[in-house]
């Protein structure tokens, strides 16, 4: 029989944690702009990039972090990855500010490029060597951006899944097969939604009693995003259906391996609470049949009879992957 261990956010401490949202190299960096916009007030926000990239609205909104970088001779990641540490104590003092240091990091970075890949790993280990919990948001790049960038993306993961807690995956190639008829400028407009949700709903959820649960259910080398939604008057076999299949082909495990998972459901007042759990539980029905699925709801009064689904989903690492027991702080 399926033994599923479904966590609650918020039932704890009221309590929001002190949050960090650091965007690596320039597609980090416009993603985590796009974040200026939803005023969460427990969230501050970090800009890292080359210094020749960083404009003045940069310094203006938000803590900035400059590389010092020759273009001409600094080309690789390992390049940005030194640069970072060279940065160590400015990063430092970024998570150490504020009244409580730092909960929750979030690091967003667009793969492929020297910046972003190289900074990412050393962002990571330097945010849980403050004891918090760590996730980076990655963008992999398009198979056509040639074989240079898929070489600095594997760099990057390498190294990734050693220091943060959770990788979560957002893999360009594969949004296009979803959804062909998209161009690329939708593409990566969908791209950046994908890459702030987890932020802004955990943001909005996450109590700080809940981090421990937060961080063992996204304890995985890889996590898959998927979303659905709509509204409900057709039953909640399709808002479901829609979450299933929107996780992006060729990952690498199947979903009934999938052991881990974080659910939340935005919806409108009038949807009723046994709906939300019943979609909650369809979609835990799917995984292995032991898996621990961290859940929360936020109600929205814009949305009427509507309700958004996201779910982060993976398979919690075992004693020989790769980061298992590494750092854990958390235990």
């Amino acid at each position: 029989m399926p033994t599923v261990e479904r966590l609650t956010f918020g039932e704890g401490s009221p309590e929001h944690p002190s949050i960090k949202v650091i965007g690596c190299g320039g597609a980090g960096c416009n993603i985590v702009r796009e974040l200026g916009a939803y005023n969460i007030p427990h969230l501050q926000r970090a800009y890292l990039n080359q210094r020749k990239e960083l404009k003045p609205h940069h310094f203006n909104e938000a803590h900035t972090i400059p590389l010092e970088l020759d273009h001409r001779t600094d080309t690789e990641p390992e390049h940005a990855e030194a640069a970072t540490w060279r940065e160590h104590e400015h990063i430092k003092k970024f998570f150490e500010g504020g009244p409580h240091g730092t909960h929750l990091t979030f690091i967003v970075c667009g793969l492929g490029g020297m910046t972003g890949s190289g900074a990412a790993p050393a962002l990571a280990e330097i945010a849980r060597s403050h004891e918090s919990v760590t996730v980076a948001l990655t963008v992999h790049p398009f198979k056509i951006e040639g074989p240079r960038r898929e070489k600095n993306t594997k760099w990057c993961m390498e190294r990734l899944v050693l220091r943060a807690h959770s990788v979560v995956c957002i893999h360009n190639d594969k949004l296009m097969a979803i959804a062909p008829n998209i161009s690329f400028a939708q593409a990566l407009q969908v791209t950046n939604q994908m890459a702030l949700m987890p932020i802004t709903e955990i943001s909005m959820l996450a109590t700080r009693d809940d981090l421990k649960n937060l961080k063992h259910v996204l304890d995985c080398t890889e996590v898959h995003i998927g979303f659905g939604g709509g509204d409900l008057k057709g039953g909640l076999t399709a808002a479901v259906d829609e979450v299933m299949g929107s996780f992006m082909p060729g990952t690498s495990h199947k979903k009934d391996e999938w052991d881990r998972a974080l659910i939340t459901v935005r919806a409108g007042p009038d949807v009723p609470d046994s709906d939300l759990e019943n979609i909650v539980g369809c979609i835990s029905a799917e995984l292995h049949p032991h898996s621990k699925v961290l859940w929360g709801t936020i109600r929205d009064d814009t949305m009427d009879g509507d309700v958004k689904i996201m779910a982060l989903v993976g398979r919690g690492r075992r004693s020989h992957d790769a980061g298992h027991g590494s750092l854990d702080y958390f235990k």
